[in-house]
């Protein structure tokens, strides 16, 4: 085996180390279970959620009195700001600009990928 070849061989070999890696990190942020609307109503109802994040998006995320993160998708329900302020729940509602920040979490997904090719092309060059 030449020296290009197993110099290639080692550089595919730490980007796909790399790729792994990236791939497990970024799937850490993801710790949240996702409940029906109707198990968050019952659960709510019976006292057992401490707060909620109501997105612009009818998406709901929040934490539970065991301590667990949720979220869950809000059908358009008029009553449930106030029955959930009945409950006891305390409430954040988030308001803010979609295309925006899908476009902002978009590029800082890719970013590491970007970098790994960056780095990758300058090393093939330099060989």
């Amino acid at each position: 085996m030449n020296k290009n070849t197993k110099n290639l061989i080692i550089w595919l070999a730490i980007f796909g180390v790399l790729i792994i890696v990236s791939n497990n990190l970024s799937g850490n942020r993801q710790n949240q279970q996702l409940i029906d609307f109707s198990d968050f109503l019952l659960s709510a109802r019976s006292g057992g959620i401490i707060s909620v994040e109501i997105k612009d998006n009818n998406v709901i995320s929040g934490l539970t009195k065991n301590g667990t993160n949720f979220t869950t998708n809000a059908p358009n329900y008029p009553d449930l700001v106030k029955e959930l302020d009945n409950a006891g729940v305390r409430i954040k509602v988030k308001a803010g600009d979609n295309m925006k920040t899908s476009l902002i979490a978009a590029l800082i997904s890719w970013l590491p990928f970007i970098l790994i090719i960056a780095v990758w092309v300058y090393f093939l060059k330099k060989m």
